[in-house]
């Protein structure tokens, strides 16, 4: 059997938002939408979120998202690839993300994720995606709302 996945630390994580947005992190940065966007605003950078259509109904069960629904809220047309890392509320225990390759994001999502917590993957909760690859960050917040940040090369 392929390995889908690796483990990596909050640490790394870290280090590849920083180089992304290129600022630097004085304090300890926690792995949180919100921690992300102070972060960005204390460095001159505007993130753009937008609200997610339905997500109360979501949240209350009255609709469903399935993973095809949810991989095109969290990427739009951007089609990831290389290792993506991904922080979900279950990474905090160990402190470490789960970093996928994104020929493999779909069948992780889909399959592996919930096979290792007995969950569907897509929750209402905060979740990270880190693609370092394209230079981009997409953070979903619990509260229904959805930032993708890249930076361009110059």
């Amino acid at each position: 059997m392929t390995e889908t996945y690796k483990k990596i630390s909050f640490e790394k994580v870290r280090s590849i938002i920083e180089k992304i947005l290129g600022c630097s992190i004085k304090d300890k940065l926690e792995l949180d939408p919100d921690e992300i966007h102070r972060l960005a605003e204390n460095n001159g950078i505007k993130l753009n979120w937008k609200p997610i259509e339905n997500w109360t109904k979501f949240e209350y069960g009255q609709v469903d998202i399935d993973e095809k629904d949810f991989l095109e809220i969290i990427f739009k047309n951007i089609k990831p690839v290389g290792q993506i890392a991904i922080v979900t509320d279950k990474c905090f225990r160990e402190k470490e993300a789960y970093l996928v390759d994104g020929k493999n994001l779909e069948n992780f999502i889909s399959n592996i994720y919930p096979d290792i917590h007995d969950i569907d993957f897509f929750q209402p909760e905060d979740f990270i995606f880190v693609c370092p690859e394209i230079s981009m960050i997409t953070v979903l917040h619990h509260e229904g709302k959805i930032m993708q940040f890249e930076r361009k090369n110059e």
